[in-house]
């Protein structure tokens, strides 16, 4: 499916919806935002390395911290893992069709310890691509794009598992998916006149549609299928 058929399915997947949605996102920003400001996290004297999408970033502070400070940031990097769980569940549901409420943003705890390890070698990896050059960093970011989704969808999956399909189901697909992210440009521009509220009604349908774009990926065969997909034609 092209980028334009992707949106056009997300926007309609919406439909009916948009308001339940934007609370999500709203909670997911109130929290994230407030817990940041409170843990230093979002301290302008620190330097992150972000991935596109619903990933973590990793943060390098330049000043030495306190116990108490590095306690705080470790607090909240985990309740943002665990409502990006949620929200990214959310959102995948609602890309199927499927009833979903508002619920769902809290539900992904059994699936929080694995999230956590699953975040940080993908950041350790971005991070060593980064270091030695930008573009590969890049590259190695959109690798694990689908790490989330998977995680959700196949919760016993091992950890390494996750990352490695990820990365396979992504080869050749990866300027698809840049395609998909850069369409939204113009949207993203105008969260600078609104002050941001325009992301209330912007990030559901980004995310849905690129739920969308992940639902395509795996198709009816299921992860399994993809990945062989993937390795035969890459071969």
């Amino acid at each position: 499916m092209s980028s334009s058929e992707l949106k056009i399915e997300a926007k309609e997947r919406l439909l009916g919806k948009r308001k339940e949605a934007a609370i999500v996102i709203l909670l997911f920003m109130v929290v994230t935002s407030v817990l940041g400001g409170l843990s230093g996290s979002y301290n302008i004297n620190n330097q992150n390395i972000a991935k596109l999408g619903n990933n973590s970033a990793v943060s390098i502070s330049t000043q030495q911290q306190s116990p108490a400070q590095m306690l705080g940031k470790i607090l909240f990097a985990v309740v943002n893992t665990f409502l990006s769980l949620g929200m990214t569940s959310y959102f995948l549901k609602i890309s199927r069709g499927e009833d979903v409420k508002i619920e769902e943003l809290w539900s992904k705890g059994k699936l929080l310890p694995k999230a956590i390890a699953v975040g940080i070698i993908r950041s350790v990896v971005v991070f060593v691509g980064c270091l030695a050059f930008i573009i590969p960093g890049i590259i190695l970011s959109f690798g694990y794009t689908l790490t989330t989704y998977l995680l959700l969808d196949n919760p016993d999956m091992e950890i390494l598992d996750v990352l490695k399909n990820s990365r396979t189901m992504m080869q050749g697909n990866k300027w698809r998916y840049f395609c998909l992210v850069i369409s939204f440009i113009g949207w993203f521009l105008l969260l600078i006149p609104t002050f941001g509220l325009l992301s209330l009604w912007l990030m559901p349908y980004v995310d849905v549609a690129c739920c969308a774009f992940y639902n395509n990926l795996i198709g009816k065969g299921g992860v399994e299928k993809a990945v062989e997909a993937e390795v035969v034609e890459g071969e």
